[in-house]
């Protein structure tokens, strides 16, 4: 997507199944995996993971900006 040409209508349905695909996955994470992982992970590994999560997210932003 990034090197083709956004206002071609191949791109704008590249896009459509991309957005879908991520639709897809959210929706798998959100009601299939997370459930899942709440029965398998205790609250306290679930902390460290949510920190590690974020520290990582933060570290990422700022390579990017």
């Amino acid at each position: 997507l990034a090197v083709a040409d956004s206002s071609t209508p191949a791109w704008t349905e590249s896009f459509a199944i991309l957005a879908r695909i991520v639709e897809d996955h959210v929706e798998e994470e959100e009601h299939r995996l997370f459930p899942l992982a709440c029965d398998l992970v205790s609250d306290a590994e679930a902390v460290r993971m949510e920190e590690r999560f974020r520290r990582t997210k933060d570290a990422v932003r700022h390579q990017l900006s």
